[in-house]
This record gives structure tokens, sequence and C-alpha cells, in this order.
């Protein structure tokens, strides 16, 4: 009876292996890309709102006022630059991040196996 146990055990963390691999999978592959099209777009649409910002802030006097508008501006559009190279880094080397948890677990798997002496 503890033979079945420990199968049913062994069996219920694959199954919790494999859905957390493609949880992970879903992330790195569908959701990062599409969130750094949904900030570059987002980048493209306030662009236009940020130079009439600019434009608008080079006349007004007070020159204190003026460099916080613009310093303002830049950091939002430093802002969304670094989200899309955020994005882009997480769809591009979300691989190698799957990679090393899957191997991680085989690793750690044969290691078990060894130091029991199980093969299961």
């Amino acid at each position: 009876m503890s033979l079945l146990k420990d199968e049913r055990g062994q069996f219920a963390y694959a199954i919790i292996f494999a859905f957390i691999l493609m949880i992970f999978i879903f992330f790195f592959a569908i959701v990062a890309p599409m969130l750094q099209l949904q900030a570059t777009e987002y980048y493209g649409a306030g662009e236009r709102i940020i130079d009439k910002t600019n434009a608008n802030a080079a006349g007004i006097q007070d020159a204190g006022v003026r460099e916080a508008i613009t310093g303002s501006t830049q950091a939002t559009k430093d802002s969304y630059s670094f989200q899309i190279e955020t994005y882009g880094a997480l769809a591009t080397y979300g691989i190698f991040f799957i990679i090393f948890i899957v191997l991680m677990t085989l690793f750690l798997l044969g290691r078990r196996n060894i130091e029991t002496g199980s093969i299961g």
C-alpha cells in the first residue's frame, strides 16, 4: 500500500511541475511579448502628448516650472523605454529560465534516486 501511495505522490508532483512549467511558458512566450507590444503602443500614443507638453513648456517664463515639466516628460519617456526593454528581455531570455528549472528539477530527482537507491 505504501508503494501505491508513493507512486501517487510522485504523480501529483509531476502534475504540479507540468502545471507550473506551462504557466512559465505561457508567461514568457505569450504574456511578455504582448505586454511589450502594449507598452510600445502606449509609448507611441503618448509621444505626441509629451511632445505637445514640451512645446507648451518652452513658452513658460518660470525656469523652475519649465524644467520640472520637461524633466517629468523625459522621465515618462525613459520609463516607457525601460518597460519595453524589460519585456523584451523577458520574452528573449525567459526560455533559459525555463530550461534552468527543468534541468534543476531533473538533477534533484536524479540525486534523490541515487541517494535513496530507488528508481521511481
